[in-house]
């Protein structure tokens, strides 16, 4: 029998999209349970570590971290064969690096204060200026690099698995 699924998350495409989309390539059933950010300050102290999204497996402990979900949704129907752990593995760290890459670039729009810049500081025209650089740079000289090593990777296993 199938387990019962419910993912927790805002309704946004973050953390919890790689998830679901593993969810829904595995024809796993799921509950999509996507929450207000206004609703957030009550649900918050009651997630494993304050923070979205959260996985219910059948009725039990919230579940939580996304690339462990990913994990497990792609162990429960061989979207994560033991036979390409290592290249799996690999092109998830490729994929967490590009986010890595990313993160300032996002986070100085959304949070500057995160990085070292004043709170409000992305609602300034130098702050506006400084995100459109930062973001046309980050096009211009990482976002090649990474989509190079990805092809290789598609081109290398036949694009069976990535």
């Amino acid at each position: 029998m199938a387990p019962s699924i419910k993912l927790t998350y805002f309704d946004i495409e973050a953390a919890a999209e790689p998830v679901r989309l593993a969810l829904i390539l595995s024809g796993m059933e799921f509950e999509d349970d996507r929450i207000k950010f206004q609703d957030w300050k009550d649900i918050k102290p009651t997630t494993p570590y304050g923070q979205l999204p959260v996985m219910v497996i059948d009725g039990g402990e919230p579940k939580a971290q996304s690339g462990a979900m990913l994990r497990w949704v792609g162990s429960q129907k061989h979207l994560y064969p033991s036979e390409k752990l290592y290249e799996i593995e690999e092109a998830i760290g490729l994929v967490d690096d590009v986010q890595r890459s990313w993160r300032p670039s996002l986070y100085i729009a959304m949070r500057p204060q995160e990085i070292g810049h004043p709170e409000g500081f992305n609602k300034t025209e130098e702050g506006q200026e400084l995100i459109k650089s930062m973001r046309q740079k980050w096009i211009e000289n990482e976002l090649p690099q990474y989509l190079k090593h990805l092809s290789d990777m598609i081109d290398k296993n036949g694009g069976k698995w990535l």
